[in-house]
């Protein structure tokens, strides 16, 4: 079942229906129910894309964003207007706050002023929250965040998210991200088998819609660790939305048996339609769309829609898809999914729909052909470029440096660093790096390809830890040593 909240049932209503319809899970709302889609109005907000808000709704009064910062890096909020009389009030509130109850960590009030700053050093990484108020219907207006390095530091070990397997690595990189699971009000689970490894990665574009954690789940039914997951999170915010990332024959009945009777408080949302890896892809950039109305949301830099490209044909190929993935999640520019030879008319009904106009594909000629960069680019209204490298580990460098390097877009932030070497543990790695805003890198499992090393030494000013995703087994020792002294030569 597919739905949107506002236009299809009030949140007591859909409560009590899903619950009836999905799995006989019963339990009575609070009276102060926390939000169970991302309002305007509450923690956690709407995403502050990297790149800004151009032109936000006039139509809204009091508006949340939130942002990932991180320890040490100074953060500029500055928001302004084309209407010089426009009033307009800023807060920012941190990691810990539910509500606005909570003690603000800086705001700017400048009547009859049409500017707006507050500058904030940050103690400790995690979700922090900007909530602006202002008169209404009262003109256009343009919101921005941008953060520095203002102290020197030294690049700290890697530090190895993992655990035994990719379920339980998708658990701790979520657990890194979303500590306590604090103001976790939407969850997105896919299939974590070989066969549907191209549903996480078009998931990304869900992370950043929901601002949510990413689980995977075994087709026999939902491993312990991601149940004892969700039972915490239900716990901490019920109710919470489940967003279903896959049909029936990915996330199967025997996966959801497992959910239904132990997490209460959870609404369920499976995206449709799912045919295959192409409609879902398209599904969810539509369902991102929904959720983030573009002409809200800087989704461009010279006035094209804006769409993440690559290859879902062939599952050896799946190493571009997972480069974008933190460009997705950063952006909010959905990932699309061709085969090496032809368009899906899914994935072309989707950028026709969508006015995705500037099309970033991922991968050179042997899997994404020539013959499809000519159809992405069939006339001067739309416009195809290909990021390439020789192989999965240039490639992936290259699409961090050009989206480092892309004008208008401030650059992901080379001082949050994941780098694997093997999918499944990566699967959730990337959206979730994504969400920090931060750059993926490839390495193989003994020793780090000069591709990733030059990267990494070309930002060694800037760069204060890498992540690993995945055990001994994806990257052993000598590659964590190769990445520490790329870090810090």
């Amino acid at each position: 079942m597919s739905y949107h909240a506002r236009s299809l049932f009030t949140r007591a209503a859909g409560i009590a229906l899903l619950a009836t319809l999905f799995g006989g899970v019963a339990f009575v709302a609070p009276t102060q129910a926390p939000a169970l889609y991302l309002d305007d109005e509450v923690i956690p907000g709407k995403p502050l894309t990297n790149g800004g808000i151009e032109w936000m709704d006039i139509h809204r009064q009091n508006v949340v964003h939130r942002v990932y910062l991180l320890a040490g890096q100074q953060a500029t909020f500055y928001w302004s207007s084309d209407d010089p009389a426009l009033n307009c009030d800023i807060e920012l509130f941190g990691p810990s706050a539910n509500d606005f109850t909570a003690t603000e960590l800086g705001s700017s009030s400048n009547p009859g002023n049409a500017d707006e700053q507050i500058v904030y050093f940050v103690p400790s990484s995690g979700w922090y929250y900007l909530r602006v108020e202002r008169e209404w219907d009262a003109g256009n207006s343009v919101l921005r965040c941008n953060t520095t390095w203002p102290v020197p530091r030294t690049p700290a070990t890697p530090q190895r998210v993992s655990g035994r397997d990719r379920y339980e690595t998708a658990v701790e990189i979520a657990r890194q991200n979303f500590p306590g699971w604090r103001n976790v009000k939407h969850v997105i689970i896919c299939s974590g088998e070989d066969r549907a490894a191209a549903d996480p990665l078009s998931a990304s574009g869900l992370a950043w819609a929901y601002g949510a954690p990413v689980f995977l789940v075994k087709s026999t039914g939902t491993p312990d660790c991601v149940v004892e997951a969700l039972h915490e999170i239900s716990a901490q915010n019920r109710p919470f939305a489940l967003h279903i990332v896959g049909g029936p024959n990915s996330v199967t009945p025997a996966a959801m048996a497992d959910i239904d009777p132990i997490v209460l408080g959870v609404i369920y949302d499976r995206i449709a339609p799912y045919n295959d890896r192409y409609t879902l892809a398209a599904s969810v950039a539509r369902r991102m769309s929904a959720e983030r109305d573009r002409n809200t949301y800087s989704y461009s830099t010279t006035g094209y829609g804006i769409v993440l490209v690559a290859n879902g044909e062939d599952p050896s190929k799946f190493f571009d898809a997972l480069a974008l993935s933190p460009v997705c999640a950063t952006t909010g520019w959905p990932i699309l999914l061709v085969r090496k030879n032809s368009i899906p008319a899914p994935t072309q009904q989707a950028m026709d729909d969508l006015d995705l106009t500037w099309r970033l594909v991922a991968g050179g000629p042997n899997t994404v052909s020539d013959a499809v960069i000519a159809q992405l680019d069939p006339d001067a209204i739309t416009l195809a470029t290909r990021i390439s490298g020789n192989d999965r580990y240039e490639t992936a460098a290259a699409v961090m440096n050009f989206f480092n390097a892309l004008w208008g877009v401030p650059p992901l932030d080379p001082a949050n660093v994941g780098v694997t070497a093997k999918l499944p543990d990566a699967l959730t790695g990337g959206s979730t790096i994504g969400l920090r805003r931060g750059c993926l890198l490839l390495t193989r499992t003994s020793s780090l390809p000069w591709a990733s090393a030059s990267f990494l030494g070309h930002y060694t000013e800037e760069t204060g830890r890498a992540y690993v995703f995945g055990g001994p087994n994806s990257v052993d020792a000598d590659a964590i040593d190769a990445i520490q002294d790329a870090l810090d030569p």
